[in-house]
């Protein structure tokens, strides 16, 4: 393979054929990560799973990211260099080719859950597919250890949002990180495997990922929030978990959790006849994008019968999400001399039979000076979801210092009065944490949002 002489370019050579190669598809964006340096130019670059022996006309450190694209393929696919592409050009390329692919992740959530959870003799997948699905199911965090700082700053991390960042580190500090459970690397070896089946069809063109380039800031900070902000939001999960379980046990007119009468199923799945509740369009997440609650779906039931159709159906969700994981990460890099870092993020949290997204926009901003040499930060936390019994429910959350002002909003009045309810058992729970509490309530309807945001030029308006 070679990069063909031109501005920027450099003639790579590879030292294996790794299935990933063959799949590569013309105008697809890879990010690629030194894994060792060279003043010379002769280094050795990660792509993905490939392993390159790279020429760059260029001085080169561990952990250096480029970000290449196909430009043709064949016996010697030849790539170019964007490393010197101006940054705006680079990031309007990486959003037109994840827009229109880009999608929710409530449907390829209920296709795994209900592969991962079924027996194995009623999938029509084959066995290293199946046992893959599996371990990506089984890699989500629960709603239990969510509920803990320690779980929901492990949750975030593994929520695909650093994983360029973490391999960038791992790639500069000689140690080895497990990126097991991370969901973007899952996601990357089920649509390598996907492609590699025989019986899985050969993906469309507009389907090849488009791996946004990390996070700078990111790549120094894999949890975001700081400790505080950490304690105040394993709370409002935890708090929000106990609500569900209550809403649930009120709605069956019990006094006391119902025992257990049966091992938990797979999630439920629904035949071509039946109504499904399907995933609504929702705004692709954006710099100055809400987060927006997402329910669960139901899986479709006669997909799992049909090896054809489930495996194009997995594809094409798996594509979908990587996609929207994409443009997450473009929406959470930092523009040069912004007064504050965004980063948006989905979190599957797994509460079998199935598995629920919380939906994250978390802020850091500067908001004066604690000291002299230390500027106080403020941390402002946008959360969305939609759990069963309750309905949509948003959530900010502002701490600074030790201070934390919360304030739900629920869509449905059952929901808003249950919270009311029990706003004093967070409040406790807040101080427990070491939080004082300055602000505590829950509303009807939705948030004041902001006006649209702007596109910044992704569609050409000229004739």
């Amino acid at each position: 393979m070679e990069i063909r002489p031109s501005i920027g370019a450099a003639t790579v050579t590879v030292t294996s054929s790794p299935a990933e190669v063959r799949n590569w598809q013309v105008g697809q964006l890879l990010n690629a990560v030194a894994v060792s340096g060279s003043e010379r130019g002769q280094v050795t670059l990660r792509a993905g799973a490939a392993t390159l022996s790279a020429q760059m006309p260029l001085t080169v450190k561990a952990g250096q990211v480029f970000t290449l694209q196909v430009i043709s393929l064949g016996n010697q696919p030849v790539l170019q260099l964007l490393t010197e592409t101006p940054q705006t050009d680079l990031y309007l390329a990486i959003l037109r080719n994840a827009l229109p692919r880009q999608g929710t992740l409530p449907p390829l959530l209920a296709t795994l859950a209900a592969a991962a959870s079924s027996s194995g003799r009623n999938v029509a997948l084959p066995n290293p597919v199946l046992q893959l699905v599996r371990a990506l199911f089984n890699g989500f965090s629960n709603h239990s250890d969510a509920a803990s700082a320690k779980g929901l700053k492990q949750a975030v991390d593994d929520s695909g949002l650093f994983l360029e960042a973490r391999l960038s580190r791992q790639a500069g500090s000689n140690t080895s990180t497990s990126l097991q459970t991370d969901f973007k690397a899952g996601l990357l070896r089920l649509q390598n495997l996907l492609r590699e089946t025989n019986t899985a069809p050969n993906p469309p063109s507009r389907g090849a990922t488009a791996p946004a380039p990390s996070n700078a800031n990111a790549a120094t900070t894999a949890n975001p929030a700081a400790a505080a902000t950490a304690r105040a939001a394993a709370a409002l999960l935890s708090a929000t978990a106990e609500l569900q379980a209550a809403r649930a046990i009120a709605a069956s007119g019990r006094s006391t959790p119902p025992p257990p009468t049966a091992p938990a199923s797979a999630p439920t799945t629904s035949s071509a006849s039946s109504e499904v509740r399907q995933a609504p369009p929702m705004m692709p997440p954006l710099h100055e994008t809400i987060p927006q609650p997402q329910a669960r779906v139901a899986a479709l039931l006669q997909l799992l019968d049909s090896p054809a159709r489930l495996m194009a159906n997995l594809l094409s969700q798996v594509d979908a999400a990587l996609a929207r994981l994409n443009l997450n990460q473009l929406a959470s890099q930092k523009s040069d001399g912004a007064p504050r870092q965004v980063w948006l993020l989905e979190v599957p949290i797994r509460r079998d039979p199935g598995v629920d997204v919380f939906h994250f926009r978390i802020e850091r901003e500067q908001t004066g000076a604690k000291r002299q040499t230390e500027p106080e930060r403020r941390w402002n936390i946008d959360l969305a979801f939609d759990l069963d019994g309750l309905g949509p429910v948003r959530a900010r959350v502002g701490v600074v210092g030790e201070q934390v002002a919360t304030t739900f909003w629920a869509e449905h009045g059952h929901t808003t009065e249950l919270f009311r309810q029990h706003l004093g058992q967070l409040q406790d729970r807040l101080r427990a944490a070491g939080l004082t509490v300055t602000t505590l309530s829950c509303k009807d309807g939705s948030p004041p949002t902001a006006a649209a945001p702007r596109a910044h030029g992704v569609v050409d308006e000229r004739a």
